[in-house]
This record gives C-alpha cells, sequence and structure tokens, in this order.
C-alpha cells in the first residue's frame, strides 16, 4: 500500500501503523482525513487468529500462542519505546528506522488489545457492513467470529 500511495495509484485508504506514520512522515501526496477511531469506537484493524485444528489438535501450542500474544500486548503496554526498538530490529531499520518504530507506537491508531471481548460489538458491525457489500455471504455473529473459550479459560 506505501508505494500505491506514494505512486499515487489510490485514491484512498485505510491503512494501520507503522504504514500510516511511515506515509505522513513521507513527502507524498497523502493526507490523513480521518482515523478509524472516530468512525467506529474499538474497531479492529488487526487481529490474531489461530486455526480450529491448532486450538484443537494441539491445545497445549495454542495456549502458549495465546499466552504469547497476551505477554506481548502487555509489554507493548508497559514498554512502548522497548517494543518499537524490538518492532525496527526484526523488520529491519531500513525498512522501519527506530525513530519511525517510536513515532507509530504512540500514534492514537496504536492501541493494543488482547482481550477479543472489547472487539467484538465493533467486529460484528463490521461484519454486517461487508455482508452488505457482498464480501462476504451471510452476516456473521459473534460466536461466529469469537471463541472465547481458550482466552477465559486461561485468564
Amino acid at each position: 500500500m506505501k508505494q500505491a500511495v506514494l505512486a499515487e495509484r489510490v485514491d484512498g485508504t485505510s491503512i494501520t501503523e507503522p504504514v500510516a506514520t511511515i506515509l505522513l512522515a513521507s513527502d507524498g501526496p497523502d493526507e490523513e482525513i480521518g482515523w478509524s477511531g472516530e468512525y467506529m469506537p474499538g474497531q479492529p484493524t488487526t487481529a490474531v487468529v489461530m486455526s480450529q485444528s491448532l486450538r484443537e489438535d494441539h491445545s497445549s501450542v495454542a495456549t502458549a500462542y495465546l499466552d504469547a500474544h497476551e505477554r506481548a500486548t502487555q509489554f507493548i503496554s508497559d514498554s512502548p519505546m522497548q517494543a518499537a526498538e524490538h518492532a525496527s530490529t526484526v523488520i529491519g531499520e531500513e525498512a522501519l528506522p527506530p525513530e519511525t518504530a517510536r513515532s507509530a507506537v504512540q500514534s492514537h491508531a496504536s492501541q493494543f488489545v488482547a482481550d477479543s471481548h472489547s472487539i467484538a460489538e465493533s467486529a460484528t458491525a463490521i461484519s454486517g457492513y461487508a455482508a452488505r457489500l457482498g464480501k462476504i455471504d451471510e452476516e456473521l455473529s459473534e460466536s461466529d467470529l469469537f471463541d472465547y473459550s481458550l482466552y477465559d479459560d486461561g485468564s
């Protein structure tokens, strides 16, 4: 998306961090016109998922995966600058310079949560919107979208 925006090949898009920070810091033609949270508070833009087979056939791995996600989310909350440094190192400082990573983690668009209960209402609303647009066959209910049992059992 970054290349498409900079090449002026799109009129508008919805993007996540750190791409938003990278684009807004560039000399490109883009400008921020709004933040998704202004239109739909709590809107999930990225989510961690796992396959049903992982959850059912390898429950110890699934639990470890969920635990690691919760620890990472807590780490970002407790130490955002250190988390930004790690992200820059992992992604590569050329692609994500440390100062850009620090700006991105402080962005109003960076709100990390581990509890999927907190995004259920907005995720269900997005499902309805996607169904009305014909992007999915039918609107999905909260129980279609979320299986809280692994999270709730481990909390």
